[in-house]
């Protein structure tokens, strides 16, 4: 899953938000010395990360993408995934969108600081262009893709799976709706182990 999941899916304690948000720049037992719940935050990350590597769903949709993408088969499905509940954000969620993309902004705002250098500039960039709140377009899916294969700095075929989102649209569809209910579920069960 990528940022919009992550941060849908990290209930409504904003130290454990920002920890999930920070998750992939958080190294090894480092989380352990972070203030508050962020650390929390970063368990529910690799959580997620874990638990959509390892699901069958998962696993089907890579093979779909991977003849354009090769190793960067997660990394594309994690961005789809964003796209897929973007834009069926209503059957998840009682707010809007933008409502919520604009709120989780200024909750990771006041995090900032404690941020890793790097997790500040990707903060500074997702926020300014409103990632998430682009991933309910194929279009703002497919310049995440591209934006993605520039930053690595080679090319991925990262920008290629856009084709293939299009035409086997029904297949991601149906393998997201299986998949993403039992991720909830996941999330919801550690949440309350947090004691949130």
């Amino acid at each position: 899953m990528n940022y919009l999941a992550h941060c849908f899916l990290s209930g409504e304690d904003d130290d454990i938000l920002a920890g999930n948000y920070m998750g992939d720049f958080i190294k090894g037992n480092d989380w352990k010395k972070l203030p508050g719940r962020l650390g929390d935050g970063v368990v529910l990350h690799r959580l997620i990360d874990s638990f959509t590597d390892e699901h069958p769903e998962t696993s089907e949709l890579m093979e779909i993408v991977r003849p354009y993408c090769g190793r960067y088969a997660g990394i594309a499905i994690d961005m789809i995934y964003d796209h897929l509940l973007a834009s069926r954000w209503g059957e998840f969620h009682d707010s809007e969108l933008l409502t919520f993309t604009v709120n989780t902004y200024q909750r990771l705002e006041k995090y900032v600081e404690i941020m890793p250098p790097v997790c500040q500039r990707m903060f500074s960039y997702m926020s300014t262009g409103d990632w998430m709140y682009e991933y309910r377009r194929l279009e703002g899916l497919h310049q995440s893709l591209s934006g993605l294969e520039r930053r690595i700095g080679r090319k991925t075929g990262l920008p290629d799976v856009i084709q293939v989102v299009e035409t086997e649209r029904y297949r991601f569809d149906k393998g997201f709706e299986r998949f993403f209910p039992e991720i909830q579920r996941a999330c919801s069960q550690k949440l309350a182990s947090f004691g949130t």
